[in-house]
């Protein structure tokens, strides 16, 4: 029985004194490893600073753009706005002067029709007055 309490004893202080080493190693390389550690943060921060200041003016710069961009958007709608208005007038107008023009054809296909070959508003006017009106001489007066 003494004999298995110092072999426990001994194997006790074995593993005590690799304990103790381990930590004695540890104290010595942590000391440099934490060292290293704090030396690599310390020229870490004026970057990270620096990175942080550059993503602030960013996006200072891009909410400024958003603006721009947002007033140019609703120009961009008013001018379509203004266009689909001009262009809906110009329809109607064009809706108008095309029946006209159409009626217009019609009548003067009826004169055509007849022989006296005027067609539209102007022939309308021109045969009324006559071919005398436009000969090289001039018009006869009567």
């Amino acid at each position: 029985m003494l004999q298995d309490m110092t072999k426990k004893v001994k194997s006790e202080g074995e593993r005590d004194e690799e304990l103790f080493e381990k930590y004695m190693c540890y104290c010595k390389s942590g000391a440099g490893q934490l060292q290293m550690s704090i030396d690599a943060a310390t020229t870490k921060i004026p970057q990270v600073e620096s990175s942080i200041k550059e993503g602030e003016s960013a996006q200072t710069q891009l909410k400024a753009d958003l603006v721009q961009h947002k007033a140019d958007r609703a120009d961009a709608k008013a001018a379509i706005a203004a266009a689909t208005g001009i262009r809906t007038k110009e329809a109607a107008t064009y809706g108008t002067d095309s029946s006209d023009f159409k009626q217009n054809r019609r009548y003067g296909k009826g004169h055509r029709s007849s022989g006296e070959g005027c067609n539209g508003l102007l022939a309308d006017f021109c045969c009324q007055l006559g071919p005398q009106a436009f000969r090289r001489d001039g018009p006869q007066q009567h």
